[in-house]
C-alpha cells in the first residue's frame, strides 16, 4: 500500500489513501456488524444488540484518529533516516544545468544564498499527520569544482518547537525557534564544525547579520529592533535618528550593517554597528503622498549610485542615481507588452546588485545595466515564483511551484539552483 499519497475529490479536498482505506474497510465492516448482530443474535434484546455494535464502532472510530496517523509517522520516520543517511554522505550534481536541491516537494519559508550555502526553513512535520507543524533549518553546501552538494537538517527539531527565522553569515547559521508556549530561543550553527550553541532567549525575528552582530526583535517587544553581539551576548536597542514610518521586513532594506528605508521624500541610512545616520533627499514628489504604511516608497535594492524602490499606491518601480540625482520609471527602458498591467505587476520581486537590474522580461531572466542601459539575458525560459530569486556568484536560486494548491499538503514547491550566462 502507498499510504502517503493524497486522493482528491473533485479538486477541492482531499484525504491522504490510508485515511481513504481505513474509511472504506469500516464502512464495510460495520454494515456487516450490523446485518450480523440483527439477524443472528434474535434472542438477544434489541438494546443489548444496538449497545454492543455502537461499542465495536465507537472503538473503530478511536483506532482511526490513531492508527492511520501512527502509520504515516513511521512511513516518515523510515524515509527520513534513509534520506537523511544519503544527504549526509553528499550527492554528485551537474552544475552546468539546473537541478532541484531537494528530493521532494517542500513547504518552505524565508532563504538565503550565500557563497556556496543555501539556507531556508522548510516545513518537516504536518498536521494532522503529527499533533502539530513543525519547522526546521534546512542548509545546503555545494563545491561546483567537485561537483558534490550536501544536504542537512540541522535543527532537527521535535514536534514541541518550531523554527521561525533563518539567516547565515560567516559561515555561521542563525534561527530563532519556540515551543508550544511561544517562549522564543536564538541558537546559532558553525558549519565548519558542525557545532550548535544557545545565544539567548526572547528573540523572535532576525531582520539580519553582519559580522558578529545581529539585528532583531523581541517575542514582547513587537516594533523595537535591537542588536545583539553573538560574542558577548550583549543586547543593544536601537535609537534612530528618526524613527522609520513603519517597522517590518518589507519596509526596511538590510544591506550589511546598513538599515535603510523611506520617511517621505527623505531616504534615511542607518549603520547599527556604529549608530551612525545619514539623509539625502530622493527628488521624488510622489514619495510625499499619503499612505497607509506611513511611506510611499519600499527598497528593493540600495548600492553606492543607485537605489531601487517601489511606490505602494502608483504600483511602478523606479530607480534613482544617488550621485546625478537621475531619476528612472523602469517602464520608460523596459516598455509594458500587456496594456493596462502595472509594471509591478508584470515583474514581480526585482533585484538589484549594484548597477545591475534583474527582472523578468517574458520567459528569460534579464540583466539590465542601469549605467549603459544596455541588457543581456542570463537565463532563458525562466520559471518565475511569488517569492525573490536569491544571486550569489555564478548562481541562481529561485522556487518553483508543483502540485495542486487545493489538495491537502501539496502546494509545495521545490527549490532549484542554476548557472548564469556568462
Amino acid at each position: 500500500m502507498i499510504f502517503g499519497n493524497n486522493v482528491n475529490f473533485f479538486g477541492v479536498f482531499s484525504i491522504t489513501q490510508v485515511h481513504l482505506q481505513y474509511t472504506i474497510i469500516e464502512t464495510i465492516i460495520v454494515s456487516f456488524l450490523i446485518v450480523f448482530f440483527m439477524t443472528r443474535f434474535t434472542t438477544i434484546s434489541f438494546v443489548k444488540r444496538l449497545f454492543v455494535i455502537l461499542g465495536i464502532f465507537f472503538l473503530i472510530q478511536f483506532l482511526y484518529m490513531f492508527l492511520p496517523n501512527f502509520v504515516e509517522q513511521k512511513k516518515y520516520e523510515v524515509e527520513h533516516t534513509a534520506t537523511s543517511e544519503k544527504q549526509q554522505e553528499g550527492r554528485i550534481y551537474d552544475f552546468s544545468k539546473k537541478f532541484s536541491i531537494t528530493e521532494n516537494p517542500l513547504v518552505t519559508l524565508e532563504y538565503t544564498f550565500k557563497g556556496n550555502n543555501i539556507v531556508w526553513v522548510e516545513q518537516t512535520k504536518e498536521f494532522p499527520i503529527y499533533p502539530t507543524n513543525v519547522w526546521d533549518v534546512m542548509l545546503f553546501s555545494f563545491d561546483p569544482l567537485k561537483g558534490k552538494g550536501v544536504l542537512k537538517n540541522i535543527s532537527e527539531l521535535t514536534s514541541n518547537y518550531s523554527v521561525d527565522d533563518a539567516v547565515i553569515s560567516n559561515n555561521i547559521i542563525y534561527w530563532t525557534q519556540h515551543d508550544d508556549d511561544r517562549n522564543f530561543i536564538l541558537y546559532s550553527y558553525d558549519i565548519t564544525n558542525n557545532m550548535k550553541k544557545e545565544i539567548q532567549k526572547g528573540v523572535e525575528s532576525l531582520y539580519g547579520v553582519f559580522g558578529n552582530k545581529i539585528l532583531a526583535t523581541g517575542d514582547k517587544e513587537y516594533g523595537k529592533l535591537f542588536t545583539i553581539d553573538t560574542q558577548t551576548g550583549i543586547k543593544k536597542y536601537i535609537s534612530f535618528e528618526k524613527d522609520p514610518p513603519y517597522i517590518h521586513k518589507s519596509r526596511l532594506h538590510i544591506s550589511d550593517n546598513l538599515i535603510v528605508y523611506f520617511a517621505g521624500k527623505e531616504l534615511w541610512v542607518f549603520d547599527y554597528l556604529n549608530g551612525t545616520s545619514l539623509k539625502e533627499i530622493v527628488e521624488d514628489k510622489d514619495l510625499e503622498k499619503p499612505s497607509s504604511y506611513g511611506t510611499q516608497g519600499y527598497l528593493f535594492g540600495y548600492g553606492d549610485n543607485w537605489i531601487g524602490y517601489a511606490l505602494e499606491n502608483e504600483g511602478t518601480l523606479r530607480v534613482y542615481n544617488r550621485k546625478t540625482r537621475e531619476l528612472i520609471n523602469l517602464d520608460q527602458v523596459v516598455p509594458i507588452t500587456n496594456e493596462g498591467v502595472k509594471f509591478a505587476d508584470k515583474f514581480p520581486n526585482p533585484t538589484l546588485i549594484g548597477s545591475s537590474l534583474y527582472y523578468v522580461d517574458n520567459k528569460d531572466l534579464v540583466e539590465l545595466n542601469l549605467d549603459t542601459k544596455q541588457k543581456k539575458i542570463i537565463v532563458s525560459n525562466y520559471t518565475p515564483h511569488n517569492s525573490p530569486f536569491k544571486i550569489s556568484g555564478n548562481f541562481l536560486l529561485n522556487l518553483i511551484e508543483e502540485g495542486d494548491k487545493f489538495t491537502l499538503g501539496s502546494d509545495k514547491l521545490r527549490i532549484y539552483l542554476q548557472p548564469l550566462k556568462q
